[in-house]
């Protein structure tokens, strides 16, 4: 009892001084998150930490006290914004629908199913608070890039093993039936697509390293090239904004893409010794796959959506209102299979109001909706800043057209947490520019 009330004590003791940590310095914050989604890519998947009678995982340990840090922000930091409290009751239909999972399935059976919920809203509270300054959102893009040429070099390693034929029994080959090209899972190629959007805005902006700008010809053919297709979707219409609302862009697009071209072509037959067939091959497949009417995963989804949506998954008004709580499965019978499964929707909107009901599935789609009308409505504010309100506005559309066949992973909370900061400290800044031309105003010559 002793040992382990001495154990409960220092991970006490280990956790308020991490949490003071990130109050302090957001900088840490991004630092933690994206030091864990690295490791993550690494090690394809982490194993559990025995600490007690609980089984963690690094992010648990992360978000947890992000969290922490977050609620002590919100409660020091004065007065909250609307957008703020719709975050919080996002957090709190997610609670009620974890506890009562909890009375229902268990702890372990709700625990599993609730953490990627507990990830993002963590990351999106912590990173919502923290003020969005010009320093800390240079270190933020900093970063971002950064990790997207350590994801970079990891790719290029892999893609060499293959390559070489050296890749035989290592955790990262994907199963079969998967283009042999995918060794990085569609959250991290996301990542390597958003890193390429804040390189093409890094053109904007004066002052940074050019080995940031020029590694935007080499992320679009790895993007291409890992074939995420719902990536592929979320990057052409990135791209189609950045084409429609930046002006000083356009004439950038054009070179972009055919250097990205020729780049991609050096880089297949450099990796795969001169077999350009292994790229073209596995192209081919993935391209016919996507509009194959009997073997499309696109098909296969939409039948899993009707089959959730229309059958008797919900049942009753309350679970339309507040959804099924977590734990309960996603057990549904396919026709199209002859057979019943369980597996995730493989859609984050579906999924949400399956687990939140109708209730968090507005008030998710209100949090990106009032986010955009504001970063549309906010200027670019000067060619100083590393992180514009128009690129967080690019970003946010990119997390959009992901969650039509995917949840978030957990380091998109920053980005989510960072617009709504971005959004509403410059509004707050208009707000007293405003007060200040009436003051002057009102005062007599």
């Amino acid at each position: 009892m002793l040992i382990f009330a001495a154990q409960a004590g220092a991970a006490a003791f280990v956790y308020a001084m991490l949490v003071a940590l990130l109050y302090r310095f957001p900088s840490a914050g991004v630092g933690l998150v994206l030091g864990v989604f690295v490791a993550e890519a690494v090690a394809i998947s982490f194993s559990s930490l025995g600490l007690g009678p609980i089984d963690a995982y690094p992010q648990d340990i992360v978000f947890v006290a992000l969290g922490g840090a977050g609620a002590a922000r919100l409660l020091f930091g004065g007065r909250l914004s609307l957008l703020q409290l719709v975050w919080l009751l996002f957090g709190a239909l997610v609670v009620l629908s974890f506890v009562r999972g909890v009375g229902l399935f268990g702890v372990n059976l709700a625990g599993v199913e609730v953490r990627e919920y507990v990830y993002l809203f963590a990351g999106v509270l912590y990173f919502m608070t923290v003020p969005a300054g010009p320093r800390f959102l240079r270190r933020l893009v900093t970063l971002w890039v950064f990790v997207a040429g350590v994801l970079l070099s990891l790719t290029l390693l892999r893609w060499a093993l293959i390559g070489l034929g050296l890749s035989g029994g290592a955790q990262w080959v994907p199963t079969a039936g998967v283009s042999s090209l995918r060794v990085l899972d569609s959250a991290q190629t996301l990542f390597l697509a958003q890193a390429l959007l804040i390189g093409l805005y890094l053109w904007l902006v004066p002052g940074h390293a050019l080995m940031w700008r020029f590694l935007t010809g080499l992320l679009l053919p790895a993007v291409v090239l890992l074939q995420h297709r719902t990536v592929w979707i979320a990057t052409a219409a990135a791209l189609a904004l950045v084409f429609l609302f930046e002006r000083r862009l356009r004439g950038l697009v054009l070179p972009v893409l055919v250097g990205s071209a020729l780049a991609g072509m050096v880089m297949a037959l450099f990796l795969f010794a001169g077999d350009a067939n292994i790229v073209t091959q596995s192209l081919e497949a993935s391209a016919a796959e996507a509009v194959n009417t009997e073997n499309s995963t696109f098909l296969w989804r939409l039948e899993s959506w009707r089959v959730l949506l229309g059958g008797d998954y919900l049942s009753g008004y309350v679970e339309y209102l507040i959804g099924r709580p977590f734990g309960a499965g996603y057990e549904r019978y396919m026709p199209s299979l002859g057979m019943e499964i369980n597996v995730s929707p493989h859609n984050f909107y579906i999924q949400t109001l399956l687990r939140t009901g109708v209730l968090g599935l507005v008030v998710l789609i209100l949090v990106y909706a009032s986010l955009l009308l504001r970063l549309h409505r906010l200027r670019f504010r000067g060619m100083g800043e590393s992180f514009s309100p128009r690129l967080a506005l690019v970003l946010l559309v990119t997390q959009l057209v992901y969650s039509l066949s995917y949840p978030l992973n957990y380091e998109q909370g920053i980005l989510l947490g960072v617009a709504a900061s971005v959004a509403w400290s410059a509004t707050r800044e208009r707000t007293r520019r405003t007060k200040r031309v009436r003051v002057v105003w009102k005062t007599p010559a």
